[in-house]
């Protein structure tokens, strides 16, 4: 009885801690074959923060220690431009202040994962064959609740740059126009590639924007390269492992 209600969460005795040991051996419980314990972190790492650890596990003393006060500092560094986020999507969720705030998180799926036709593992014949690469693009606009997110799809035909980038953000504040009354303070919260959002192109949209009165205030906000995971990121773990899923007969 006392499994059962710590498995449907309906436990609300004392908290108890657990050896690593035991944890590992109640998830081959059958009420917990559907987790999964990912033995390492998917996404690539941040490189500073490994050349960082890589000095740290190579001296002693206090050159050690001054290598892990980098680190640390380096981490203190990313998590308050993390927090910075999450204050501007608590404004724009907040009921008092989202009528003065809206924040858009854009982001690109690696289109090596999303190929067409797809393979969890590509048979030899088709190893050298030319796949279809077809883009995913997610936006995330936080306090929308009719359409937090949209997904737009695209093909090589149309050329990976700002335009791409440049007209899903108009559709998507066009849509938005239609429901709600746009704010007075943007965020686009974007990854740090140049090709597609750290250009004149982009800057020149939120030029635009603001001089069509269309906003107040645009900020134009990005993580630090090697920490840009976010929400989107999430999503498009979830395409893929649903892409794996479906093609796991072939």
């Amino acid at each position: 009885m006392v499994r059962k209600k710590v498995l449907s969460g309906d436990w609300d005795g004392p908290d108890v801690s657990i050896s690593p040991a035991t944890f590992y051996r109640l998830l081959l419980l059958p009420e917990l074959e559907h987790v999964k314990v990912v033995k390492c972190k998917r996404f690539a790492a941040c490189q500073y923060c490994l050349q960082l650890k890589a000095h740290i596990r190579a001296s002693t003393g206090r050159r050690r220690e001054f290598w892990e006060e980098e680190l640390r500092q380096h981490n203190a560094w990313q998590m308050g431009e993390r927090l910075k986020q999450a204050k501007h999507v608590e404004k724009a969720t907040n009921p008092s202040t989202s009528h003065k705030h809206m924040v858009l998180m854009i982001d690109n799926m690696d289109h090596s994962k999303s190929s067409l036709p797809h393979f969890p593992r590509p048979p030899k014949d088709l190893e050298s064959a030319q796949l279809l690469d077809t883009h995913i693009t997610g936006i995330h606009v936080p306090g929308w609740r009719e359409r937090p997110f949209t997904c737009f799809t695209w093909h090589d035909r149309f050329p990976t740059g700002s335009d791409s980038v440049i007209t899903f953000i108009t559709r998507i504040l066009c849509d938005y126009s239609k429901e709600h009354k746009l704010p007075e303070h943007l965020y686009l919260h974007m990854d740090n590639c140049w090709r597609e959002n750290k250009n004149r192109y982009v800057l020149g949209l939120a030029h635009l924007l603001v001089e069509n009165g269309c906003f107040k205030i645009v900020d134009l906000c990005f993580l630090p390269v090697g920490h840009t995971h976010n929400i989107v990121d999430q999503m498009f773990s979830r395409f893929a492992t649903a892409f794996a899923a479906a093609c796991e007969g072939f």
